[in-house]
């Protein structure tokens, strides 16, 4: 983040990731024969592709954010819920160290693309300047 000296306006932190198509809520999860409910190995893969693809961002968000999602489905899908991969792609950029807690989203859109190739999440998260909650 750039820092400001007093009285200087900065203009707010804005991280852009593209990321794979995320998994769905159904194959995100997994449930133990004891009835304990975990990370499935789908969205293990998901949270350790997303740490690598952010491990350049130095920046950790810490105030309120806007949050926009372009998801891209796999060319193979057609008909998808764009609420079944919300869960994936926050929690991954929450355990990435992106921002600290996805309880800090003020705004969030979620916006759907034509299918193409093997799909993509496109993430645009920026600190909302000025805004309480």
């Amino acid at each position: 983040m750039t820092l400001r000296r007093q009285g200087e306006a900065v203009a707010p932190a804005v991280v852009t990731l593209e990321l794979p198509y995320p998994p769905t809520v159904n194959h995100y999860w997994r449930r133990l024969p004891s009835g304990k409910v975990v990370v499935g190995s789908a969205g293990r893969t998901f949270r350790t592709i997303v740490r690598l693809k952010t491990a350049r961002c130095r920046t950790r968000l810490a105030g309120r954010l806007r949050v926009d999602i372009w998801l891209v489905a796999p060319r193979c899908r057609r008909h998808y819920d764009v609420d079944n991969c919300l869960k994936a792609i926050l929690d991954a950029l929450e355990r990435a160290e992106v921002y600290l807690d996805d309880e800090q989203i003020e705004d969030l859109r979620v916006r759907r693309r034509p299918p193409r190739g093997e799909g993509a999440a496109i993430v645009s998260i920026e600190e909302i300047e000025g805004e309480a909650r």
